[in-house]
């Protein structure tokens, strides 16, 4: 058996200065500092049982600290918090066309952080929307079979279930206008999904496809407002396509598009929308240049409409993020390519959080 074990340790700061004249039912400024540190370890091991059969197990641990610190109210808060994080896989290739793999984990989803910002943000006299500092993360145990043709065909269905998601909720205060929304731990969801990936195997063009179909169900264990549990279907479509210009291969046409069919999740159904992206990449100097040019949601479709449903009120949500942007990169690939190299990954999710 091949044995393998590591650790990580993480140390995240984040500080924000919202100046927001314009509310005045608020304190003046929203400065808010927010601190994280995450120690980790892991072992696992894999073994090839025969040449048709492979196993792999693994088990991480996290202790996680965190301290979020609103200096416009005063107001500090802090947790810490330790979890076993196991995994599971085996895999069987009848053949040199197919595997058929089986796998396992149990992965955890930290809130973001303005969720744990006890701000409040007035949106007129009577109501407000704030972050909530007593937030824990959520997790999700997660089941998954898939079978791959060719190395361009992927079949898979997959379980999880979501327990201590997160979710906002509104408070409708009695014979009052006042409401309230803020995030809670109270979304308890199973997602059952079938997707479908396929790369186009042609010399001229370079196309991956995804599909994913999904049926959703939510309940909610939150006392203080009674929410309807909610259940529907969903699907979502990508295409990625990089398409040859000239026989040196040199010179590439990019073509992206996403469409996300009406979808429900968590307590939300949502409106399909979609997005377009285009560019060129062009490639120099025995490849080892690469200049790309993409423009981003080119007809501005990527917006966001849903409907959520109380017992006696149904909220209605609309936003765009503008994702529109045009983008420029070059890079140069240097050094000996025969060279062997075993290196780790560095993943940035968590640095991500702050931005969402």
């Amino acid at each position: 058996m091949k044995l393998e074990t590591g650790g990580a340790l993480y140390f995240i700061e984040n500080n924000s200065n919202n100046q927001t004249a314009f509310n005045s039912l608020a304190a003046p400024a929203d400065i808010f500092d927010y601190e994280e540190r995450t120690a980790a370890a892991y072992v696992s091991g894999s073994r090839d049982l025969n040449k048709k059969w492979s196993i792999k197990a693994g088990l991480r641990y996290e202790n996680i600290y965190l301290k979020g610190t609103s200096l416009s109210l005063g107001q500090q808060n802090s947790s810490q918090y330790g979890e076993l994080f196991p995994t599971g896989f085996i895999a069987f290739k009848p053949n040199a066309n197919n595997t058929l793999s089986f796998a396992y984990s149990r992965r955890i989803e930290k809130p973001i952080f303005y969720y744990l910002n006890p701000y409040r943000i007035y949106i007129d006299s009577y109501s407000y929307t704030s972050g909530n500092p007593y937030l824990l993360p959520s997790f999700s145990q997660n089941l998954e079979l898939s079978e791959t043709y060719a190395n361009n065909l992927t079949i898979a269905i997959s379980r999880s279930v979501v327990t201590n998601g997160i979710d906002y909720v509104t408070l409708f205060a009695t014979n009052t206008s006042q409401t309230v929304s803020m995030p809670e731990n109270y979304l308890t969801q199973k997602n059952y999904n079938l997707d479908l990936s396929y790369t186009l195997p042609l010399n001229w063009v370079n196309s991956y496809n995804s599909l994913d179909v999904s049926y959703i169900t939510a309940n909610s264990n939150n006392n203080t407002v009674a929410i309807p549990d909610l259940n529907g279907f969903g699907a979502y479509y990508s295409t990625r396509n990089s398409v040859s210009l000239n026989k040196k291969k040199s010179t590439f046409f990019i073509i992206n598009y996403t469409q996300r069919f009406p979808t429900t999740t968590g307590f939300y159904k949502f409106d399909s929308r979609s997005s377009v992206d285009v560019g060129l990449k062009f490639k120099a100097i025995k490849r080892k240049v690469q200049a790309n040019i993409l423009i981003a949601d080119l007809f501005k479709n990527n917006y966001t409409n849903g409907t959520r449903q109380y017992v006696s009120v149904a909220q209605h949500i609309s936003s765009y993020n503008d994702q529109r942007m045009l983008s420029v990169s070059l890079s140069y690939n240097f050094g000996n390519k025969k060279a062997a190299v075993n290196a780790k990954p560095v993943t940035t999710a968590d640095q991500n959080r702050a931005i969402l």
